[in-house]
């Protein structure tokens, strides 16, 4: 982009984007920078001193930007505020912000750009910390399994939230929890387990049966009834499934295997890059990368266009770049054309009154 020959729309753009990202005190060292070392904000831009605080600092940037272009300057100052900002995802972007029109890098409607700007969102991230995050969920994530002969068949993706307790759908599970959801629950099927590890580098899985009691399901919420998994629902059918294993699925090692923790973050802000670990079909453990998306209905679900399969129901869904553990993967909705979980904090929560019933 030719900064010094930029147009007044998109000199306001510009102005808009920098009073909402940028300390006065960031401003006044780009100036110094594209102009003089002892230029200033207050120096550029006396004539605006005597308005209102709020409309005063709108019209000193929309004043020093249109003199910046005047002078030929505005691609150093530009080129300053990205040196100040180095790792901001909107500066690393401002070329593009500006010629599109908006101050958010995600923007829904522009091709290509909304996938773009929800990746962009990461930042820069600490690799070592990645990896160890992705180790951790690896270590947590299971799939649930019925024997059959020397070939087991996996039924769905489950998640260990503590140490002998992992999460997934009650759609999941529905054949073998059986029908009464109030009363005393049927003991799990014999060699009914979940299995983790299954992977294409793990040398060994461990195979972790469930608690062989009938009190094996600690706390579940139905699919609603004649629904289908990723219709829309009311908050009391959550679809899950909280189960107790025999014991804890220790490493191969025989160290303690990590859990995950519920995030206590927003999961319904739309263009946030995130990520599914599940067992699709019958698959070793695999990944999916996507954002989530806009959901102009009821808050209930969680919505992003993530690749999934059939045995994905009741993996994890995080949030990156830090992997927060925001949702539980329900069910695909094909002719919306978005998958769809059910966020964390509303299964803590039904989980929690449910105990203290």
């Amino acid at each position: 982009m030719d900064w010094n020959s930029l147009d007044p729309d998109k000199q306001k753009v510009l102005a808009g984007i920098l009073l909402r990202n940028c300390k006065r005190t960031e401003i006044d060292r780009a100036i110094s920078m594209g102009f003089r070392p002892s230029d200033s904000l207050d120096t550029l831009t006396r004539k605006d001193s005597e308005l209102p605080a709020a409309e005063s600092a709108a019209q000193r940037l929309s004043d020093l930007i249109a003199l910046a272009v005047e002078n030929e300057r505005l691609g150093s100052l530009v080129k300053g505020l990205q040196l100040i900002k180095l790792g901001s995802v909107t500066f690393r972007n401002l070329a593009d912000l500006v010629e599109v029109g908006a101050s958010e890098v995600s923007i829904s409607g522009i091709q290509g750009f909304e996938f773009q700007g929800a990746a962009n969102r990461l930042g820069i991230v600490d690799f070592d910390d990645l990896l160890k995050r992705l180790a951790e969920i690896k270590e947590a994530t299971c799939r649930f399994i019925l024997p059959q002969g020397e070939s087991r068949s996996s039924i769905g993706t489950g998640v260990l939230v503590a140490e002998d307790l992992v999460l997934t759908n009650c759609h999941v599970l529905e054949a073998v929890i059986g029908p009464d959801f109030t009363g005393k629950r049927m003991m799990p099927p014999a060699g009914f387990a979940c299995e983790f590890g299954y992977s294409s580098t793990d040398k060994s899985s461990v195979v972790a049966p469930l608690a062989a009691s009938e009190s094996w399901v600690i706390a579940l919420s139905p699919k609603a009834a004649n629904g289908k998994a990723a219709a829309s629902s009311p908050t009391k059918d959550l679809d899950y499934a909280l189960v107790r294993l025999a014991a804890h699925p220790a490493l191969t090692n025989g160290q303690k295997r990590c859990f995950e923790k519920p995030a206590n973050i927003d999961p319904f802000e739309a263009g946030v890059p995130i990520l599914v670990v599940h067992y699709p079909g019958q698959e070793r453990l695999s990944a999916s990368f996507g954002k989530t998306v806009q959901n102009d209905g009821a808050q209930t679900r969680v919505r992003y266009d993530a690749d999934t399969e059939a045995g994905t129901s009741g993996s994890g869904v995080y949030r990156l770049p830090k992997c927060s553990l925001i949702s539980l993967h329900q069910g695909a909705n094909r002719s919306g054309g978005y998958n769809q979980g059910i966020p964390i904090q509303a299964i803590l929560q039904d989980s929690l009154q449910r105990g203290k019933q």
